[in-house]
C-alpha cells in the first residue's frame, strides 16, 4: 500500500503542533521542574524537526525568499535576537534560545507555505481536541497523574495533561478560537458549534484560570465586532471612536479602581503578586532600555540582574515577569519591543483587510490570534519562546496573511459596490 505524501505531511505536522503544545510535558520534566525542552529525548526530536524543515525550505527557497522579504520586521526581529549574544548577561543561554527560536519561526513558514487557512484550522483543531479529550480523561480518571507547578497551585484547577493550569487554559482558549473559526458547511457543524464552546467554556472554568476566561469571553464579543470590519470607512470609523472612548474609560476604571477590578476576577490588587514583579523588573527595563539583556538571558540562573529581582520579591524560581511585553523589554530592550510591535501590527493591518475582502469565516483567525496573542502578552508569558505552540502558530499567521496580501484580488466592500455601480452606469450607456 502506497503512502501519499499528503499523509505523510499531514502526520508530521501533526506531531510537531503535538509536540509544541507541551502534552508531552509530564515525561519529560524531572522532580526539581526542569526545562522539559532541555532533556535529549525533545532534544533528538526537535533537531529531526528542524532538519526536515530547512531541507522543505531549501527546497522551495525561491517562495521562502519571497514570504521572507514581505515579513522584514519580523525577520529583522529573529536577527536581533540572535544579534544580542554580543551583549547578553548569559550568551551561552542565548545562542541556544535563539537560534531555537528562529528554527521554530521556520516551522511556522512552512505550515504557512504548505498549507491555507483553512487547511491549518483543520490540522491544529485535530491537536487541540485530542488534548482535550486526553487532558480531560487524565483530570477525571487519573487526577493528580500530572502536578500542576503554576503559581496558583493548590487551589484545584485543572490543569490536563500539561504542567500548569495557565497553559492548559491558553490551550483550551485556542480551541476556542478554532470552534469559532471552522467552516460550517454542514447542518451538524453548525449545530456542535454551540455544544463545543459550552465545553470549551466549562474546561475554562475547571481551569480556574481567571484570565483565560475573560479573555474567552473577550474574543466571543470580538467575534460579533470583526462583522463591522466589512462596513464602509464611515461606519467604522464612527465604531472606532465609540470603541476608543469605551477602551479608555475601562482602563481609567481598572487604574483608579484596582482593588475592586482585580476581586471582580477573584485577585487580589498584586494580580496574584504579579505587580511587584513588574515593578521589580521595570526598574531593570530602565538599566538598560534598548538593547536590554540578551534574548532568554535575564531570567537564566547565571543572569544577576534576574537573581536580584527574585531576591527583592522572595521567589527563588521565579522563570519570567508574567508579562510577556516586559520580557521582551528585558531580553531586547525598547529594539526588540518596536521590531515587534512593527511586525505585528502589519500581519493586524494584513488579517484585518483579509476580513473586510472576504465572509469566509476561516479567514477570522488570523485576525482573532493576533488579538488572543496581545491579551495573552499582558498577565503571562511572552509568547516570544522556541517550540512553542503559540509561537509557531504566530509565525504562521504572520506568514499566511502575506501570502494572502500577495495573492487576494478581491476588492474592499465599498469598492465592489462602486465597481458594481460603474457596470450599470456603462451597461446603459451600452
Amino acid at each position: 500500500m502506497r503512502i501519499s505524501r499528503k499523509f505523510v505531511s499531514d502526520a508530521f505536522f501533526f506531531f510537531v503542533l503535538l509536540l509544541s503544545s507541551g502534552a508531552m510535558e509530564a515525561f519529560t520534566t524531572t522532580a526539581n521542574g526542569a526545562d522539559p525542552q532541555g532533556s535529549p529525548l525533545m532534544k533528538v526530536a526537535w533537531a529531526c524537526i528542524y532538519l526536515v524543515i530547512l531541507l522543505a525550505l531549501f527546497h522551495h527557497r525561491r517562495e521562502v525568499g519571497s514570504l521572507l522579504r514581505s515579513n522584514k520586521t519580523f525577520v529583522l526581529f529573529l536577527v536581533l535576537s540572535f544579534v544580542s549574544i554580543r551583549w547578553s548577561v548569559d550568551s551561552q543561554a542565548t545562542l541556544q534560545k535563539s537560534v531555537a527560536l528562529i528554527l521554530s519561526a521556520m516551522v511556522g513558514l512552512e505550515f504557512a507555505r504548505r498549507y491555507t487557512i483553512e487547511q491549518q484550522l483543520r490540522l491544529v483543531w485535530g491537536v487541540l481536541a485530542l488534548i482535550m479529550v486526553l487532558g480531560v480523561v487524565a483530570q477525571v480518571v487519573f487526577p493528580g497523574f500530572v502536578p500542576d507547578m503554576d503559581l496558583d497551585a493548590g487551589d484545584g484547577g485543572w490543569n490536563g495533561i500539561v504542567t500548569t493550569k495557565n497553559s492548559w487554559a491558553r490551550l483550551i482558549v485556542l480551541a476556542g478560537l478554532v470552534v469559532l473559526t471552522r467552516p460550517r458547511r454542514s447542518r451538524l457543524t453548525k449545530i456542535t458549534l454551540p455544544i463545543l464552546m459550552v465545553i470549551v467554556l466549562a474546561l475554562l472554568v475547571a481551569s480556574r484560570s481567571a484570565g483565560g476566561l475573560l479573555i474567552m469571553v473577550t474574543m466571543l464579543a470580538l467575534f460579533v465586532g470583526f462583522r463591522a470590519l466589512r462596513w464602509n470607512r464611515t461606519r467604522l470609523v464612527m465604531l472606532s471612536a465609540v470603541l476608543a472612548v469605551v477602551t479608555a474609560g475601562t482602563v481609567s476604571y481598572v487604574v483608579t479602581h484596582a482593588d475592586q477590578a482585580a476581586r471582580m476576577l477573584g485577585k487580589d490588587a498584586t494580580m496574584t503578586g504579579r505587580v511587584p514583579i513588574w515593578q521589580e523588573s521595570l526598574q531593570f527595563v530602565a538599566r538598560s532600555p534598548v538593547l536590554g539583556y540578551g534574548y532568554a538571558a535575564f531570567w537564566s540562573q547565571n543572569s544577576r540582574p534576574g537573581r536580584l529581582v527574585r531576591e527583592a520579591i522572595h521567589w527563588d524560581t521565579l522563570p519570567h515577569a508574567h508579562n510577556g511585553y516586559i520580557d521582551l523589554a528585558l531580553e531586547l530592550g525598547g529594539v526588540g519591543l518596536l521590531l515587534y510591535f512593527a511586525s505585528y501590527f502589519i500581519a493586524m493591518k494584513r488579517a484585518a483587510l483579509l476580513v473586510r475582502r472576504s465572509s469566509a469565516i476561516e479567514l477570522r483567525w488570523p485576525l482573532a490570534f493576533l488579538c488572543v496573542v496581545f491579551l495573552y502578552q499582558l498577565n503571562e508569558a511572552s509568547i516570544v519562546s522556541a517550540n512553542q505552540l503559540i509561537w509557531i502558530l504566530y509565525s504562521s499567521v504572520l506568514f499566511s496573511v502575506a501570502i494572502e496580501a500577495q495573492n487576494s484580488a478581491l476588492p474592499l466592500p465599498e469598492e465592489a459596490d462602486q465597481l458594481s455601480a460603474e457596470a450599470v452606469v456603462t451597461a446603459a450607456g451600452d
